[in-house]
């Protein structure tokens, strides 16, 4: 995976985690919606400035948005999340909520 995809994969996952839209996240950075899109799908690299006012909106450090976990995951383990968590973000809000009800459902949640 390319440094921006990833970059734009943890974006995303954390804006929805945060139940915001990609408008709500552009006002919140002075952003335009369509930066915030291309952000999103790794179209474009982010200046240093936008990387720490994407951080600040989020509330996460910049490293998160570059898939940075805190609960230092290494591995297997690490890599096969990193898919799910790819994945996951590329869905769409149903896609999200079905995979939620499946998961649960496979792991008795």
């Amino acid at each position: 995976m390319e440094l921006k995809e990833l970059f734009g994969a943890s974006l995303r996952q954390c804006r929805r985690s945060r139940g915001l839209t990609q408008a709500q996240l552009a006002g919140a950075t002075d952003l335009s919606l369509e930066m915030i899109g291309r952000l999103e799908r790794g179209l474009t690299a982010p200046s240093f400035e936008t990387i720490a006012s994407l951080a600040t909106a989020l509330q996460v450090t910049p490293a998160v948005l570059f898939g940075a976990e805190p609960s230092g995951i290494t591995g297997q383990r690490r890599e096969v999340l990193e898919r799910i968590n790819k994945l996951l973000a590329s869905s769409s809000d149903a896609q999200l909520h079905r995979a939620e009800r499946v998961l649960a459902a496979l792991l008795g949640g």
